[in-house]
């Protein structure tokens, strides 16, 4: 991780699963989830022909002042509740953290044992699909 030392003019830091990471400068009056715009949104990736979020809503921060800001990333986001959407100062931290993709093993009377990543809207049928009934 790389800390800014100085720089002139108010900033904020948005880094992890996002598609622009970076210090952003502070014009006007930004909030959280105006810098999630700013950030050009959360990176994404193919799986199962289908593009899902790399982000972990659910285990994001913010950090101010080397504390943390009580913010509920997922409200925010998914929910829209914009009591959740608190205005940025200079030095704030926003980090989006990366969303870990389980595992099923998927073992027994099946004609393949295997692995497999998973997200959580995987089913049982499709598990025991995946390893060939």
């Amino acid at each position: 991780m790389i800390s800014l030392v100085a720089c002139q003019g108010d900033y904020y830091s948005i880094l992890g699963e996002v598609k622009e990471p970076g210090y952003k400068r502070i014009e006007g009056n930004p909030t959280v989830l105006s810098a999630l715009c700013e950030a050009k949104g959360f990176t994404t990736r193919l799986y199962r022909d289908q593009t899902v979020d790399q982000s972990d809503l659910s285990r994001s921060f913010m950090v101010r002042e080397g504390q943390f800001v009580p913010i509920d990333f997922v409200k925010l986001v998914e929910e829209g509740d914009i009591s959740q959407d608190i205005a940025l100062k200079n030095g704030d931290y926003i980090y989006i953290n990366q969303s870990g993709l389980n595992r099923i093993y998927v073992l027994g009377e099946v004609n393949s044992p295997t692995t497999f990543e998973f997200l959580h809207t995987s089913t049982l049928a499709q598990a025991i699909t995946e390893a060939g009934d």
